[in-house]
């Protein structure tokens, strides 16, 4: 249950692009944003935009903005298309685990995708006044045990 590197240089990009929908961000810029080359960064926005996230566009003006609507484009949707394993992980049913910790694993993996369908990319943006994202203040996030770990899923009201 963890990010590539891809996956988290899509994010940044796609996050990027949503802050900034007046501009047309150039891939270097986009590249520094999400700390990686330049090279990579185009090979990500290439894949963004054939998945109709991202539009960019050639010239001395050109450059890439956001297709989508970022209050509706889920981190979920994004590790579709950069982690397509986890989607495969999503669609196997517990019936039939592939080893003895699967069920395990499965039981562990249900709460990480419910996350990230519940979290846009328009969540990601700071807020100018300096609060937190709405998505940060969710019970999976501030819930704690009594005892410093987070409360188990079973307890988290409304899931």
């Amino acid at each position: 249950m963890r990010l590539n590197r891809q996956s988290e240089i899509a994010i940044s990009i796609l996050a990027a692009c949503a802050a900034a929908p007046e501009q047309q961000l150039q891939t270097v810029q986009l590249a520094e944003i999400a700390q990686t080359t330049k090279d990579h960064a185009a090979q990500i926005i290439s894949i963004l935009t054939r998945s109709g996230y991202l539009r960019t566009s050639r010239g001395r003006s050109g450059g890439v903005r956001l297709a989508a609507d970022a209050r509706e484009l889920t981190l979920n949707q994004v590790l579709r298309i950069t982690q397509p394993d986890l989607a495969k992980r999503a669609g196997r049913t517990l019936d039939t685990p592939a080893t003895l910790v699967g069920p395990i694993v499965d039981a562990a993996f249900a709460p990480f995708l419910r996350v990230m369908e519940r979290v846009t990319i328009a969540d990601l943006i700071s807020p100018s006044d300096g609060a937190k994202a709405p998505c940060f203040e969710c019970c999976l996030v501030k819930q704690h045990s009594p005892h410093g770990g987070l409360r188990t899923l079973q307890s988290v009201p409304g899931d």
